[in-house]
């Protein structure tokens, strides 16, 4: 079995910058990283819940 905490730690931090992206008005940028997000999420087995989660100051239930 790997460590997948790298992996959601990038993955994580793209989730940021999209978010960071989009409350600067920067749709254009904004896209590009959602569609590298949305390739990459199926191939390590997370979805944008995931990230979301991940990325919020909430514990996970």
């Amino acid at each position: 079995m790997t460590n997948s905490t790298p992996t959601i730690l990038i993955w994580v931090n793209q989730y940021k910058k999209y978010q960071q992206l989009i409350e600067q008005g920067l749709s254009d940028e904004a896209s590009g990283v959602k569609r590298e997000i949305d390739e990459a999420l199926p191939l390590i087995d997370l979805t944008w819940k995931d990230l979301e989660q991940a990325a919020s100051d909430e514990p996970i239930p």
